[in-house]
């Protein structure tokens, strides 16, 4: 358990960064600008799942789409699957 809280002295990891296999630690205008699509595509994700699972109400209250319930998590196993069978391709 120790391990886990494990520092590295700042020496060493300036000593690894000048190593010619090491990484960069720069991104570009188009590396950012990716990762704010992901980070937009990722939340409106989440945010759809949880409208699925937990149904959808308006204003005033009234249902307006209910629940997925059961169904939900069985698409996710599906997908799951298709997802490992795609990648023994």
């Amino acid at each position: 358990m120790p391990s886990i809280f494990s520092r590295k002295p700042i020496g060493e990891l300036l000593h690894e960064g000048e190593h010619p296999n090491a990484l960069r630690r720069a991104l570009g205008a188009g590396d950012l600008i990716m990762l704010a699509i992901g980070a937009v595509i990722g939340a409106g994700i989440f945010g759809a799942i949880g409208t699925a699972a937990a149904g959808q109400t308006d204003a005033a209250g009234h249902l307006v789409r209910a629940g997925a319930g059961p169904a939900l998590v069985l698409s996710f196993v599906l997908l799951g699957l298709a997802c490992a069978l795609a990648g023994l391709c």
